[in-house]
């Protein structure tokens, strides 16, 4: 019986179970759980801590310690060097509130601003 619930019950059951596992902070987890998952966005970073947006109703801050390792496609980085708009997954410590880990990427939404094209007009 259980075998011959509709599919869309069984999608369901499945999507609920990914999503609230990466949006979720547990202790020890990684928000984001891989590359191939959404990562959380950076709506405010200063050196002490971090606030993420997973959604516009979503948002968590985080404390930023000496101890907190902090990466930017891997590469070791300082807190000062994280911008607004990156993409991240962050450890949790089992406080729920102090960030042990900071894994972030350039988010493909953020780009630089094209130079000032001069023109010049010959009369």
């Amino acid at each position: 019986m259980l075998l011959q619930m509709n599919p869309r019950i069984w999608f369901a059951i499945f999507l609920i179970a990914c999503v609230g596992g990466t949006v979720c902070a547990k202790p020890g987890k990684k928000k984001g759980g891989g590359d191939n998952l959404p990562k959380l966005t950076i709506v405010a970073v200063s050196l002490s801590e971090i606030t993420l947006e997973a959604s516009k109703d979503a948002q968590m801050t985080y404390e930023i310690t000496g101890q907190t390792k902090v990466t930017l496609g891997g590469v070791p980085i300082t807190p000062d060097d994280l911008r607004a708009g990156m993409l991240a997954n962050v450890d949790v410590a089992p406080d729920n509130r102090t960030a042990l880990t900071i894994a972030a990427q350039k988010s493909p939404r953020v780009t630089k601003k094209p130079p000032p094209q001069t023109i010049w007009v010959i009369y």
